[in-house]
């Protein structure tokens, strides 16, 4: 069993999710974003009815999985990964595919078919030293040595999300770097917590909130191009 919380970032290839996240904000009256609390679109994407290939990953962990004080280990969210990878043609690999991040390994693991997902469970169960290990067999995985951002965001804060993505990119590409990761998912890391951000480069790992200044994220940005620079 691997040592700390994980989370893991499910990509849907068939599934648009911040297209459906901004339908639903249309249709759903605005929420104090305060609460804490996921909205239902967030939860739903977790139970089996669900059209998104996270429901799968939760069905099968939590039918085993034990809670510690009351959290479970590893936690699932539905997320959009950008820059995007086309849908794998059939030539390939078979088109219904996905890809998963693993946080904070920073792990990603290509082209899943259905069938592998209790394999990919029982590798988010490892410890970090043998999920690395695997790197070395699977062509599917690969390590993001980038910059790495990830968007926790909600029904009521997608805008806002939106917005910061565009100007932290923005940012990133007037520095002329372009190496940056950025993973938007519905749902918030925990219950008691509002939307955030984290940040992963190297060493170097921050979480903040999405009360962010273009200039605040100017500055942010300019320290992780220095840090990385190291």
């Amino acid at each position: 069993m691997h040592e700390l919380s994980r989370y893991v970032f499910v990509q849907d290839y068939q599934y648009d999710l911040l297209k459906q996240m901004r339908e639903q904000s249309v249709c759903i009256p605005p929420v104090d974003p305060m609460n804490g609390f996921p909205s239902s679109f967030a939860r739903n994407l977790l139970l089996p009815f669900s059209n998104h290939i996270v429901s799968q990953y939760a069905r099968e962990y939590y039918k085993k999985a034990t809670p510690y004080f009351g959290e479970f280990p590893i936690q699932f969210f539905g997320s959009e990964i950008y820059p995007v990878d086309p849908a794998p043609s059939a030539s390939e690999t078979p088109q219904d595919t996905h890809s998963i991040v693993i946080y904070p390994d920073q792990v990603r693991i290509k082209n899943i078919e259905k069938e592998h997902i209790p394999h990919i469970i029982r590798l988010c169960n490892e410890d970090t030293k043998t999920l690395e290990e695997q790197l070395k067999y699977d062509s599917r995985m690969e390590k993001l040595t980038d910059i790495s951002l990830y968007f926790f965001c909600d029904i009521s804060s997608l805008d806002r999300t939106v917005t910061l993505f565009q100007w932290f990119d923005l940012c990133f590409r007037r520095s002329n770097h372009r190496k940056v990761h950025y993973i938007f998912s519905s749902g918030n890391m925990k219950n008691d917590q509002s939307s955030t951000i984290i940040i992963h480069n190297g060493d170097y790992r921050v979480i903040l909130s999405q009360h962010l200044t273009l200039k605040d994220v100017d500055r942010i940005v300019q320290h992780m191009i220095n840090w990385k620079n190291k």
